[in-house]
């Protein structure tokens, strides 16, 4: 799969707006087909972050360096015999983000990263092999290990206009320490991070349509530079949302 090239609006949207905001959208979006008529139309984000032993990718983000990245391992939902992994490096350049993914089955996921057979586990697709060098490579150079463990459910929307344009809204964040391979489907080590705010993350290719940004303004959403890694890393920062909700957000959660 090629690397895809979009920009990312973020912002914290309290709980107890979600379903007005939802109202907003609803006569301008459809439901992604990934999450069509699974239970409350969402899905579940499963990711093992890789960083250096000096946190080297958690430090870029807090300092705010432009060009920088992201090494994960990303599943979906549970484990069912015929899951798939992604080997996922996610770029950031000023204000684009750009991804490069390996796709391979989960049952093959800890023998690549033992014996870093890309022919042998890696789907066969010349980009997903590229990808999964990329992927090595980081690992290898930097001496990454898996720094956290990141779960969250996502409801997502496509804009009925521009398809290019996806909306998702990321509830109940949730996160277990250095975790093994095996416990990326584990929910019984997971600790909640964030509870009464959501994260709504805007996805678009062409351009931010003048509708959404006109309901964004609507509930006074302010952009944000979130990050699920650096919350997750360094979540005895996070706090529980009080009546002025937007103020704690905007002055004390800032990665």
């Amino acid at each position: 799969m090629k690397a895809a090239y979009r920009k990312e609006f973020k912002y914290y949207l309290p709980l107890d707006q979600v379903e007005d905001f939802k109202k907003a959208i609803l006569p301008r979006v459809s439901i992604d087909d990934y999450a069509r008529g699974r239970k409350g139309n969402y899905y579940t984000v499963r990711s093992i972050y890789y960083d250096s032993l000096n946190l080297k990718y958690y430090h870029e983000k807090l300092e705010g360096i432009s060009n920088r990245k992201k090494i994960r391992i990303r599943v979906y939902n549970n484990e069912i015999p015929e899951s798939v992994t992604f080997l996922e490096i996610k770029r950031k350049y000023e204000n684009s983000q750009i991804k490069n993914r390996a796709k391979l089955k989960y049952e093959n996921l800890e023998k690549l990263m033992v014996e870093h057979d890309i022919n042998k586990y890696v789907i066969n697709d010349f980009d997903y092999h590229e990808a999964a060098n990329r992927f090595l490579y980081h690992i290898n150079r930097f001496s990454l290990v898996p720094q956290t463990l990141v779960v969250y459910d996502r409801e997502p929307f496509l804009s009925r206009f521009d398809s290019t344009t996806r909306i998702t809204i990321d509830h109940d964040l949730r996160k277990a320490d250095k975790p093994r391979l095996e416990d990326i489907y584990r929910d019984d080590i997971l600790n909640p991070i964030m509870q009464d705010v959501t994260i709504l993350e805007i996805k678009f290719y062409k351009g931010y349509s003048e509708w959404i940004q006109r309901i964004v303004e609507d509930f006074g959403l302010v952009r944000q530079a979130i990050s699920k890694y650096t919350h997750c890393l360094d979540g005895t920062r996070i706090r529980r949302v009080n009546k002025a909700r937007h103020r704690v957000y905007r002055n004390q959660l800032v990665y």
